[in-house]
């Protein structure tokens, strides 16, 4: 029963997060938006709390590998009521002193951008092989790719 659970793929279940919401200004440039002059972007990071169920979280995605980051899905409740494609990345770097989830699909930023720095997300993590799940994500109207 011990080497059953050793060899499942802690990636494919889901994990339920309390996050606390964090912005980070990137400066940007868009030839549809602002004449294509570069300009400050709020961008969003989700941080999450310290739990039992984060700790899991953190050992099934953040393996002993270094990695730069590595993407998931996951399903973002009230007010935004949505899936969506998030980053994981390690702490500390230039945005964050912690780890963090950085927010990927537009449509969701979008928004997330309008609450308070600080604001408490909860959010449901999708299995790994969940992936299309995050086709039903929010749409947004611009488009506008940023590499975190």
């Amino acid at each position: 029963m011990y080497d059953d659970i050793q060899s499942e793929d802690l990636t494919e279940r889901s994990y339920n997060l309390t996050c606390k919401l964090k912005f980070f200004l990137k400066t940007v440039q868009d030839p549809h938006t602002n004449d294509g002059k570069p300009y400050e972007r709020k961008l969003c990071l989700l941080v999450p709390q310290e739990a039992d169920e984060r700790t899991r979280f953190l050992m099934a995605w953040l393996p002993e590998v270094q990695s730069e980051y590595y993407e998931l899905g996951a399903f973002i409740s009230y007010p935004v009521d949505s899936p969506c494609r998030l980053s994981i990345h390690r702490a500390p770097d230039e945005k964050h002193d912690r780890h963090y989830l950085f927010v990927m699909t537009k449509g969701v930023e979008d928004v997330l951008v309008r609450l308070k720095e600080d604001t408490i997300i909860r959010i449901k993590t999708l299995p790994a092989s969940a992936d299309s799940e995050i086709d039903h994500a929010r749409d947004t109207d611009l488009d506008i790719e940023v590499k975190a």
